[in-house]
């Protein structure tokens, strides 16, 4: 099973502008923002982090769990 990053970018139908491999602390990092975002959208919000939310959207690395 292949980890997110690694290689190229996923085969999942989406088109990847500038597809890289990420670093193991990167992908950390684009959890960690997942995250956030998630609790961001809940009803009602944990928080308040609408950048979160608009850089999750416009992530091109699949993030579903």
């Amino acid at each position: 099973m292949r980890t997110h990053g690694e290689g190229p970018a996923p085969d999942d139908g989406r088109e990847y502008r500038n597809p890289v491999a990420l670093p193991p602390v990167a992908r950390t990092s684009l959890w960690a923002l997942h995250y956030r975002a998630s609790a961001a959208r809940r009803n009602p919000p944990l928080l308040s982090d609408p950048v979160a939310v608009e850089l999750v959207d416009r992530c091109a690395w699949p993030l579903e769990t």
